[in-house]
């Protein structure tokens, strides 16, 4: 083969962008990350279908794993926080009064909420770590 020939097969293999399956997956979690994170804050079924993808992404390394297993339970939380209250909330216009276990209920889900924040920030650094990886 001649150096003509190197080159051009050279070229098209950085062309194709052919990439190992770690840098595949690096860039599979990023980018449902980066889907996750601009999705609408109140569209919790949208939200939640773009959390279970994520958790489903396969990720090698470990900054892919963190990156993953860390968004995915910061929005989770989020989601679910969000979903408690909306329950309740629906709850108590049906009934016209609290069910009986609101308080618990209420408490649960403010829970829940407080927990994403250090769960988000978490989500943040791992996604910053992975993306600077991938440069």
């Amino acid at each position: 083969m001649n150096l003509a020939a190197v080159r051009l097969v050279f070229a098209c293999l950085l062309a194709c962008g052919c990439q190992s399956r770690e840098a595949r997956e690096d860039r599979a979690v990023q980018d449902a990350i980066d889907v996750l994170r601009d999705s609408p804050p109140d569209d919790l079924i949208t939200r939640r279908a773009r959390i279970d993808a994520l958790q489903k992404l396969p990720a090698t390394t470990p900054l892919a794993r963190d990156a993953r297993d860390a968004c995915s339970e910061a929005y989770l939380l989020v989601v679910e926080g969000k979903q408690a209250t909306s329950k309740l909330k629906a709850e108590m216009e049906r009934l016209g009064a609290p069910p009986k276990n609101a308080l618990a209920d209420l408490a649960l889900a403010e829970e829940k909420i407080k927990k994403s924040e250090p769960a988000m920030r978490a989500c943040q650094k791992a996604a910053i770590e992975l993306g600077v990886r991938r440069r």
